[in-house]
């Protein structure tokens, strides 16, 4: 079951830069699974446009 804690999160963690910093933060198909899981529809429909 996925989730964006753990082992397999910390060590799937991207790079992304965000208003002159670079963050790291759980990659969008982990997020992406998370958000069906939850039942979160919108979410998931914002999070699969922005993997297109």
């Amino acid at each position: 079951m996925p989730n964006e804690f753990g082992r397999w999160a910390a060590a799937s963690l991207e790079t992304v830069a965000w208003r002159g910093r670079r963050v790291r933060v759980p990659p969008l198909d982990l997020r992406l699974a998370i958000a069906r899981r939850r039942g979160l529809t919108d979410r998931a429909a914002v999070i699969r446009g922005l993997m297109r």
